[in-house]
């Protein structure tokens, strides 16, 4: 993981194994599918640049 803003702290890798496990979970349930209809924005706009400012 790597970030353009240096005064970022890196991500607690048990939220990020917290995160992951949930979107397994959506995904296995089907519901993955009705998050993607919903139209919420994408959480990443291409490889590198997030919406985080915008949180």
């Amino acid at each position: 993981f790597a970030t353009l803003e240096p005064s970022l702290s890196l991500p607690d890798p048990a939220l990020l194994a917290l995160h992951a496990t949930c979107a397994k979970v959506a995904h296995l349930s089907g519901a993955g599918e009705y998050i993607d209809r919903t139209g919420y924005p994408k959480p990443v706009k291409r490889p590198g640049i997030s919406f985080v400012k915008k949180l």
